[in-house]
């Protein structure tokens, strides 16, 4: 399920619930293989901001962090981190700078939380398995922004 428009983790995972309950009703599988969430935020540079500095912390940021020798040369990264978050879940974290067609410097900040284990198709679960993916990528997420950025989205 895939959405443009977030409102939140409550009315998402509603959603998702139901969702998950239709295929169950429908095709009926037996066994779930990967349950996983993927926010990808692409997030364009507040006003009154030049870089990145104070909104991304600097051990996310990397080379393109102000006190780095190349910074001023950077227009652009990309970096993929693989995360084991616990003996279960695991996170591909893709993130870095670039500029839209338009020009407008952003921040891509993509996470792609998952378990994978075969198990029984079980709806309860699968939501609860969701649930627990949820929790753990929210603090991802505060761990790779700054307060400042965090308050912005406020």
């Amino acid at each position: 399920m895939e959405t443009g428009s977030y409102a939140g983790w409550q009315d998402y995972s509603q959603n998702l619930t139901k969702l998950i309950a239709a295929v169950a009703d429908v095709i009926a599988p037996t066994q779930v293989r990967r349950v996983g969430l993927r926010y990808v935020n692409q997030i364009t540079l507040p006003d009154g901001h030049e870089t990145w500095d104070g909104l991304i912390p600097d051990h996310v940021l990397g080379l393109a962090a102000k006190d780095s020798p190349v910074a001023q040369a950077i227009w652009a990264t990309e970096q993929r981190v693989a995360l084991k978050v616990d003996d279960e879940i695991q996170c591909i974290f893709r993130h870095g700078l670039f500029s839209d067609t338009e020009g407008s410097k952003k921040y891509l900040l993509d996470y792609d939380i998952y378990r994978e284990s075969q198990r029984g198709f079980d709806v309860t679960e699968i939501s609860q398995t969701a649930n627990a993916l949820h929790e753990r990528v929210w603090l991802l997420f505060r761990a790779t922004v700054t307060e400042d950025l965090f308050k912005y989205f406020s």
